[in-house]
């Protein structure tokens, strides 16, 4: 799939993480995926991430989910919103917008929340410090865009919620079913229902911080390295002070850093694993199939397309022995025969089932796919669409 009236190259060469870019009817005779009554069942859900947000002016009320029917029954008639996390890990009918935003690497998607908002619902002025693309699917909306913010910027009081205290409107549209607005990171932006039925997909980017990758880094080199090898300092002087940490010893410890660093295939290992982690682990836990091989030929036989599973991440990396192939945060060992088959894998959300019947053209293919549909990465849905 293709965006209208948008041309990926210009995006990435002057917009991407640079500035926000309205882009009209992107998505033409769009028709929302989900429902509001949908939405939210999906927030009484215990597995689901939901908050009810009611309030303007500085006067916000947050209510985490799961919630209730009471919940619903006492909201006012205006100026309330419902918002839900990972609504592409439940539902494969809003999963499929991805394949709108295939001009970004799939393993920088985080996920995909939907908001309702009644008329004037918002969830006030902030900023994300990650992209976004807001794609209007229900409704109408109303976005304001502010300042470029930085740390020093200012909140309202509030334990819970980050609610700008200074917004300065610079820019200002009304969206309609198929408009989508890009902001990128740090950039203050403000959506305000206008009149009813307002709903909102907000496909948002992985972006951790820079301690989080240090600390995720560190703690897999930890666990690969030996214990036994210790702080050497064989060349003390009989003349050091000792109380003087010296520039020897200081060197010494940023050489045996710098071998950490200086190491490009246990990084690119590390980062394919740290990158395709998934969102909610505990989604996988109970999702182990027992298909033999000839099961999984008629499947492929009778059903037009196989799935990957929304809320499973996979990404490779080109080594000097061929592919690595990473799912789910796991280094999935693999032979030069399967790299066909990881790149049709990783390179697209699903697939024609003929394809996956030409790949298993190997014992390594087959092993592979059954694996991946037995451990619930792949599916089959019962539906005839692509």
């Amino acid at each position: 799939m293709t965006l209208s009236n948008f041309d990926k190259d210009d995006f990435l060469k002057n917009y991407w993480q640079k500035k926000p870019l309205l882009i009209r009817n992107a998505l033409p005779d769009f028709h929302s995926p989900l429902s509001p009554d949908e939405l939210a069942g999906l927030a009484c859900e215990e597995d689901i991430e939901s908050r009810l947000i009611v309030g303007a002016d500085q006067q916000w009320q947050l209510t985490h989910g799961p919630l209730e029917d009471h919940h619903f029954e006492a909201l006012p008639e205006r100026e309330w919103t419902l918002l839900v996390q990972a609504v592409d890990h439940w539902m494969p009918e809003v999963a499929s917008l991805i394949d709108n935003f295939n001009f970004i690497p799939y393993w920088r998607i985080d996920d995909i929340m939907v908001s309702y908002a009644a008329d004037g619902g918002s969830v006030g002025p902030h900023y994300d410090n990650y992209d976004v693309f807001l794609v209007q699917g229900l409704g109408q909306r109303r976005w304001q865009l502010g300042q470029y913010c930085h740390d020093s910027e200012a909140h309202i009081p509030h334990e819970q919620l980050k609610i700008l205290q200074h917004f300065d409107s610079q820019q200002e549209w009304l969206l309609n079913p198929g408009d989508i607005l890009y902001v990128p990171p740090r950039y203050a932006h403000w959506g305000v229902g206008a009149g009813e039925d307002c709903m909102t997909y907000s496909v948002g980017f992985r972006a951790p911080s820079h301690s989080e990758i240090l600390s995720h880094f560190c703690d897999f080199q930890l666990a690969q390295l030996n214990q036994q090898q210790r702080f050497q300092d064989p060349a003390i002087a009989s003349n050091q002070p000792p109380g003087e940490i010296n520039a020897a010893s200081i060197e010494y410890i940023q050489a045996v850093l710098q071998q950490q660093l200086n190491n490009p295939a246990a990084i690119a290992q590390w980062f394919g694993q740290y990158m395709t982690e998934p969102k909610y682990p505990q989604l996988h836990e109970d999702e182990s199939l027992d298909l033999s091989l000839s099961e999984l030929n008629n499947q492929l036989t009778t059903q037009p397309y196989a799935y990957k599973n929304p809320a499973s991440r996979l990404a490779y990396t080109s080594t000097a022995q061929g592919l690595a192939f990473f799912v789910d945060g796991k280094h999935i060992a693999s032979s030069p025969a399967s790299a066909e088959l990881i790149q049709l894998l990783c390179n697209q959300q699903h697939y024609p089932s003929s394809s996956l019947s030409d790949m298993l053209n190997s014992e390594e293919n087959k092993a592979l796919i059954l694996s991946l549909f037995n451990s619930g990465v792949l599916y089959f849905y019962d539906d005839d669409t692509d």
